[in-house]
């Protein structure tokens, strides 16, 4: 252990210090143990402060402590906190900052909480017995997910303190925030809510779901009931959050692909919380994101889309980006809550913006949904197929190509240069990962729109026979 004055380290002993001289430099506090029978005293020596001659010994009127440990060993709020040792008395500590370790769990293998490395008044030390962990909180865990390690989960809110323990909550909550961005898989995650469940908020959970969704693996058996227990909470704490966490929640939880019964529950959770407060305030991407995520989900909630769609016509659909002009359109036909004036005017703001920045993924997907709404839009359509032709269909993927003639055939805008062009690129890709719904449309398409390419059709028939109508459903077969 050292002592630093003015950036200069003094080798570990015991001084006699000034009391005042302490004071005058901030380092001292006083603190009061129960042992006051304990010395911490040892051999003596004057300390010279920065600044000052060296004088003689203190006087017997002159006030000392000892200097013990190390200064920043002392300070609980600090990095590097340890047990203090037995101090007599109102004795004088000197305290500073240094780096955190976190203390050892009470159980072998069990996960760090968070809690401990901030304890609250009147807490006592952690115990384990009968598969139980009381952590300082005064709350209980018990295992739920046996996965090569253990995960706990608190049975009951730890007990709320006075401002300090309400400030160390705060602390703790803006770590965990930050263990929940490194976290990089989904045991962690479910880890991490599990052993700090009496702390998590909405912001944590937004960050949870959206993370979870990522992983794409929540919908793993093992995870059934770390799940169960992270909906429980997210449904108790859904009327708290904001449109960014709400919006954010379900569009995890959608990716997350869990079991329909249950996320339909969740959602209509989520849907119906978003009814009551509203959507004054929801921006372009909150907006879009949830009517994603129940069209995704396969769960319907007319009074949700309908809420949705007066915001967006309310808003005029200003500051919506492709994507959300895309998905929006594409969200509603998937959950069939057509709405004309949205569609309307989702056509009018893309050809306002020249469909610039459009993705094929987009320029696939708005036309699929308007022809299969039976929305006419000519102007689109124009302008579909000419930013088609400018950027080429090289970066067209199997999908894009039959959505687009699909939608250009159905919605009976025959465009000949545009129907030739994806002809090509698609005997270009040797018809490489079409799917035999895709190969069906796309035959289809140019039947109806009265196009003949043989180079495709030559194409078509031999990757049917290399498939040996291997997937093909009789509806596949009488299209083609």
């Amino acid at each position: 252990s050292i002592i630093k004055y003015n950036n200069k380290q003094h080798p570990f002993k015991y001084y006699y210090v000034s009391l005042s001289a302490l004071k005058k430099h901030s380092l001292i506090k006083m603190v009061t143990t129960k042992n006051s029978s304990s010395s911490v005293y040892g051999p003596s020596r004057q300390v010279r402060m920065p600044g000052r001659k060296r004088g003689p010994p203190p006087s017997q009127g002159r006030a000392t402590c000892p200097v013990i440990s190390h200064p920043r060993a002392h300070d609980p709020l600090a990095a590097g906190y340890r047990q203090r040792a037995p101090t007599s008395s109102a004795c004088p500590v000197i305290i500073g900052r240094g780096s955190r370790s976190i203390p050892k769990p009470a159980v072998k293998n069990a996960t760090p909480r968070i809690a401990d490395k901030f304890p609250r008044e009147g807490s006592h030390s952690p115990s384990f017995h009968k598969h139980e962990l009381s952590d300082s909180t005064g709350s209980h865990l018990r295992t739920i997910v046996r996965d090569g390690s253990k995960i706990f989960q608190h049975t009951r809110q730890p007990v709320r303190g006075n401002g300090r323990s309400d400030k160390m909550d705060k602390r703790a909550q803006i770590e965990l925030s930050g263990m929940i961005s490194e976290a990089n898989s989904s045991i962690d995650l479910l880890k991490l809510f599990a052993d700090n469940e009496a702390i998590v908020n909405k912001i944590h959970l937004s960050n949870l779901w959206n993370k979870l969704g990522r992983r794409r693996d929540a919908s793993n058996p093992r995870f059934a009931l770390g799940i169960t227990q992270m909906i429980q909470r997210t449904t108790d704490l859904i009327e708290t959050c904001g449109p960014r966490e709400l919006a954010n929640i379900a569009h995890g939880a959608a990716k997350a692909r869990l079991d329909l019964g249950e996320t339909g529950r969740f959602l209509k959770a989520i849907g119906i919380a978003t009814v009551s407060r509203g959507l004054h305030g929801f921006k372009p991407q909150e907006l879009v994101n949830i009517v994603w995520a129940f069209a995704t989900a396969g769960v319907n909630d007319d009074k949700l889309f309908a809420a949705v769609s007066d915001e967006a016509l309310k808003q005029q659909l200003h500051g919506f980006k492709p994507q959300e002009l895309t998905n929006m359109v594409w969200s509603f036909e998937k959950a069939g809550a057509r709405n004309k004036k949205l569609y309307i005017a989702v056509a009018n703001e893309a050809v306002k913006q020249k469909l610039y920045g459009f993705k094929p993924q987009e320029l696939s997907n708005i036309v699929w949904a308007f022809a299969r709404a039976g929305v006419r839009a000519c102007k689109l359509y124009t302008a579909v197929a000419n930013e088609i032709m400018k950027q080429g269909l090289h970066c067209f993927n199997s999908q894009d190509l039959a959505n687009t003639v699909w939608a250009f055939a159905t919605a009976c805008v025959h465009n000949k240069e545009l129907f030739v062009a994806v002809a090509e690129e698609a005997v270009r890709q040797n018809l490489r990962g079409f799917k035999p719904q895709e190969l069906a449309n796309m035959v289809w398409a140019f039947a109806t729109a009265g196009v003949r390419v043989d180079k495709l059709y030559m194409a078509v028939a031999n990757e049917v026979v290399r498939q040996r109508l291997h997937g093909f459903i009789p509806q596949n077969i009488s299209n083609m």
